[in-house]
């Protein structure tokens, strides 16, 4: 099957080339349009902030999602939504979970003195423990959620604006080492949006409308409707989504992107196998003449 992004290339670049020669600003209007069906969904214990994935190499069906609620506490659970765990103490402001081969997981949360503490798997039921954290002191406000994964490294944004690479080395289950690989300073320091500027998830929200974007250009070229399926409802109102394209076992091999109801306290799955089959039949199907 081919991947979901060099086939979102291939449509959108044909979409939007014809589209701005027509006109350079691309409309809502002008969009066309994609329907999808929910993959699943389940009720959270508390109204959710910020979540993360954090993947199990050994044993994808294991791998956890972290929630951080609103009022500033975590909780471990699988992409099922069972079992949720209780996780630190808090409270917390973000949370990051990172990818590692054959090793238990691993996933930063910053807490409300802008600090980052780390929290690593321990056993299969989905608990957590705090692990010794080491390295240079910052003062973070966030951590970049649409920077791509990789092992043992994450983005985060300072209190100044400042986008940091930071790369971690893991010594048994109670150690963690941080370091700097890069820093890249805001010019603006008005405007945290250097933050957001890697787009690793086919999906974007603005003004509460659903797109998906083109990975190129980071312009929209789909508007994009979420219905329900056979006994999994839909939704129409996005608090906010996050995406993983790691191993979750079953119909999430190839990665899930999750979406947070506005106004319920549930969370809405799309299989990224799914979308991926969805774009190759439009982009198979002849254009009716």
């Amino acid at each position: 099957m081919k991947n979901l992004y060099q086939i979102l290339i291939i449509i959108i670049f044909t979409t939007v080339l014809t589209a701005c020669n027509r006109d350079k600003a691309l409309e809502v209007e002008n969009l066309p349009v994609i329907d999808l069906v929910a993959t699943h969904d389940f009720e959270t214990p508390v109204p959710v902030a910020r979540l993360t994935f954090v993947p199990n190499s050994v044993a994808p069906w294991l791998g956890r999602v972290i929630l951080l609620g609103k009022d500033g506490k975590l909780y471990s659970t699988d992409i099922e939504g069972r079992g949720p765990k209780p996780v630190g103490v808090g409270p917390y402001m973000d949370v990051f979970g990172i990818a590692r081969n054959n090793a238990p997981g691993v996933f930063f949360a910053i807490n409300k003195e802008n600090t980052i503490e780390a929290f690593i798997e321990s056993g299969d039921q989905g608990y957590f423990s705090a692990m010794i954290y080491s390295g240079a002191e910052l003062t973070v406000q966030s951590f970049c959620q649409n920077a791509p994964a990789r092992l043992n490294e994450v983005m985060v944004l300072t209190s100044d604006n400042e986008k940091i690479d930071l790369a971690y080395s893991i010594i048994g289950d109670s150690n963690i080492e941080q370091s700097i690989k890069s820093r890249t300073p805001n010019q603006h320091q008005s405007d945290a949006s250097v933050c957001k500027a890697d787009i690793s998830q086919p999906f974007t929200l603005k003004d509460d409308i659903l797109f998906m974007l083109d990975p190129v250009n980071t312009k929209p070229a789909y508007v994009v409707n979420i219905n329900d399926g056979l006994s999994i409802r839909g939704l129409s109102s996005i608090n906010f989504m996050n995406t993983t394209k790691f191993n979750f076992g079953g119909v999430y091999n190839e990665g899930a992107t999750v979406f947070v109801d506005r106004d319920e306290q549930r969370l809405v799955f799309i299989s990224n196998g799914y979308v991926t089959g969805k774009l190759a039949d439009i982009f198979e199907t002849p254009t009716p003449q």
